[in-house]
């Protein structure tokens, strides 16, 4: 590590070496990671059960079209960006899932599970506050497996609340 060390670094070897320490931080980082998808999958379709339930089709397509552009748009980005992986780029880096080599930035986790949250404007709004929790720890848990720099994660966020902001608040 010749090159000087910048604070998207510095800060990702922090919660990186963090989690390489300390078993139970590495499983609980891990945990978090892979259980994220599963928690705002099923937190997304019930949210989409709770609309159609309600009747409101109109408001259901926005809840389902808005996260599907932000994804899309998000890879867009991604494309364009080319920033590998911090396991791609970093000597003594590893993926702790064993995740494929492409592209980092923005993370498609941090944005979806920020929309996702947002979504949730469209329901009950209080509910976008105690979603972001796990929004949060989706994307320091990405980080602390090796799979995002800390700008990945903070512009996967900013786009899925942007995002949930203009599909969903305004």
């Amino acid at each position: 590590m010749n090159e000087k060390l910048d604070l998207n670094r510095i800060i990702f070897y922090a919660l990186y070496n963090a989690a390489n320490k300390n078993e139970i931080l590495k499983k609980t980082a891990l945990t978090l990671s892979r259980g994220a998808e599963l928690f705002f999958f099923i937190i997304y379709g019930i949210g989409a059960l709770m609309i159609f339930a309600s009747g409101k089709y109109l408001m259901l397509a926005k809840y389902l079209i808005i996260p599907f552009l932000t994804l899309c748009y998000n890879t867009f980005l991604r494309k364009m960006l080319k920033r590998p992986r911090p396991f791609v780029k970093e000597e003594n880096v590893i993926s702790l899932r064993g995740h494929k080599k492409s592209y980092s930035c923005p993370s498609n986790h941090a944005a979806s599970a920020a929309v996702i949250a947002m979504a949730w404007y469209c329901i009950y709004p209080p509910a976008v506050l105690v979603l972001m929790i796990p929004a949060f720890f989706t994307g320091l848990s990405r980080m602390m497996t090796g799979e995002h720099y800390p700008f990945d994660v903070a512009l996967g966020w900013t786009i899925g609340i942007i995002a949930g902001i203009l599909g969903f608040v305004i």
